[in-house]
């Protein structure tokens, strides 16, 4: 994620927040290097999104939020989260989410990780 304005690195995506009511992708989730001085990790909110292509772009950091804004807003971390068949058998877990961002708006799909079978 950089900023368009001052061409500043804000960190990586290592988070996708949804509201499940809405099955919508709200918001990012930046991890940061954790070196001393380093901020602690951030959000952005998907509507802040100015660009998205090698990296995605926003405006400047004022688009940053603090993560317990979504977390307070009922929102739900998408990776990590299991995945069930219809009939409650587990498959496996949420890895990474993929996005079509030609489409408008983006397209959001999820990718996950199967156990091996034996």
């Amino acid at each position: 994620m950089v900023t368009r304005q001052e061409g500043t690195s804000l960190g990586y995506v290592e988070q996708l927040y949804v509201l499940p009511a809405q099955f919508a992708v709200v918001n990012i989730n930046l991890k940061r290097d954790r070196l001393p001085l380093t901020p602690p990790n951030r959000n952005i909110p998907l509507a802040a999104l100015q660009q998205i292509g090698d990296v995605c772009l926003v405006r400047n950091e004022a688009a940053l939020q603090q993560p317990d804004v979504y977390e307070a807003a009922n929102c739900t971390k998408l990776v990590g989260l299991d995945v069930f068949t219809e009939d409650g058998k587990v498959l496996g877990k949420v890895s990474s989410g993929h996005f079509d961002a030609s489409a408008l708006p983006p397209q959001w799909s999820t990718a996950a990780n199967f156990p091996a079978r034996i």
